[in-house]
């Protein structure tokens, strides 16, 4: 095949702009040593992901008639980078606060590819460089071994020989499964008793510099596995994960080591709960999975003609089975799910009751209205009233003055 000129290059790189909308230009030797920190450009294209989440693809260039080693396709993203999660990345990275809007702006504005769809847009290139055709498995495989290898067998042999010596063994799985089959049970007394058993000194060591980021580990690596105990038991995904979320986020701040143990033990008994809640309402997979449907689409226009065709039921079915389980008839139990989540906003947030019902996909804010007083008794504007008032009441009293005990 005929080696590719830097005309060739150039008008590759304006292509792959103009279809994938990521930059692309050629590294020379030394630039591309300096971005792969010393080693040479590989011959299946690659990816690198930066510190930022930046990703860049890099394919290698035939020695020949331009001096560039490499073109570097990028930056880009796997995913939309929340502004939350972004400022978290700038905050590791050391970066000023002065310049964190230069850099969501900076993040704003990098095309989304996810890994698969940057690797396949990797193949093309190659493709149209060097006239080769790769295999897909074949890269994949390449790009897993060229990351650093962190734990070798010598390793691993010699840490089993001194854990073996000094009967340091680990806990025993049957322990962890007992533990895990109360949480899918939402048998949230079992769980505790079952907590209580495990010796913490038998689960291992996850980090070997502070004992408290150890405790912190293995805390997070317990209200994992409870997730996915939680979700085998039933609980709707959605709910399971965003619970282990906030319970993992809890952990990360504490400073003190109780304070860990503690609110691992809450997170066990938070997720044996809501299973034996979820439970209680009983029904076949079929409605539990339009359950999770509904709820993790609320805000959405959600149609019994769309459940049916994810549950490959016929409509009319769907519909008569879910009454004949959940005791009300798909719409309106949609519409009572909506007042539920109206409620939370109308306590939690400051948001116009307009917002809120034009949100949840309410027509206008009459119908609104009307269909809020039906399930909840009140008007939206009188509930939001009465929870202001009963949350002054409580403020009020917590912060009553104690009676003195002197005369």
């Amino acid at each position: 095949m005929r080696i590719p000129t830097p005309g060739d290059i150039a008008y590759i790189c304006k292509q792959i702009f103009e279809t994938f909308g990521i930059q692309a230009r050629p590294f020379d030797q030394d630039e591309i040593a300096a971005f792969l920190d010393g080693s040479a450009p590989a011959d299946p294209p690659v990816i690198r992901t930066s510190d930022f989440l930046e990703s860049f693809l890099i394919v290698r260039l035939p020695a020949g008639q331009q001096a560039s080693a490499a073109l570097v396709i990028g930056p880009s993203l796997f995913a939309v980078l929340p502004d939350k999660t972004a400022l978290g990345v700038l905050n590791d990275n050391d970066v000023p606060n002065a310049k964190h809007a230069e850099w969501l702006r900076h993040y704003a504005s990098l095309p989304v590819i996810d890994s698969m769809k940057l690797l396949h847009a990797g193949l093309l290139i190659h493709y149209l460089i060097h006239g080769e055709k790769l295999d897909i498995d074949a890269v994949l495989s390449h790009n897993l071994s060229r990351r650093p290898a962190g734990i070798t067998a010598d390793m691993i042999d010699i840490s089993l020989s001194r854990r073996r010596e000094n009967s340091l063994l680990h806990h025993d799985p049957a322990e962890e499964k007992d533990l895990m089959q109360h949480i899918r049970n939402g048998n949230k007394e079992e769980v505790l008793k079952a907590h209580a058993s495990i010796q913490v000194h038998k689960l291992g060591t996850l980090s070997k510099r502070s004992h408290l980021r150890n405790r912190k580990n293995l805390a997070i690596s317990a209200i994992t596995l409870a997730t996915r105990a939680a979700i085998d038991g039933g609980l709707l995904w959605e709910v399971a994960y965003t619970l282990s979320d906030l319970h993992i986020q809890h952990i990360e701040e504490l400073k003190d080591i109780s304070q860990v143990e503690r609110a691992l033990i809450e997170a066990f008994a938070d997720f044996a709960d809501r299973v034996r809640q979820n439970k209680e309402r009983k029904g076949s997979g079929t409605v539990a999975l339009c359950r999770n449907i509904i709820f993790n689409r609320l805000y959405e226009d959600i149609t019994l003609e769309h459940l049916a065709a994810v549950t490959g039921l016929n409509a009319s079915y769907l519909s008569q089975l879910f009454k004949k389980e959940v005791g009300t008839p798909v719409s309106e139990y949609i519409q009572r799910e909506r007042i539920e989540e109206a409620k939370k906003l109308l306590e939690l947030t400051d948001m116009p009751l307009a917002d809120i019902g034009a949100r949840l996909q309410f027509n206008d804010q009459s119908y609104f209205t009307k269909v809020f007083k039906k399930h909840a008794g009140m008007t939206p504007k009188q509930f939001r009233s009465s929870r202001n008032s009963a949350a002054a009441k409580r403020h009020n009293k917590d912060r009553q003055p104690v009676a003195s005990t002197r005369e």
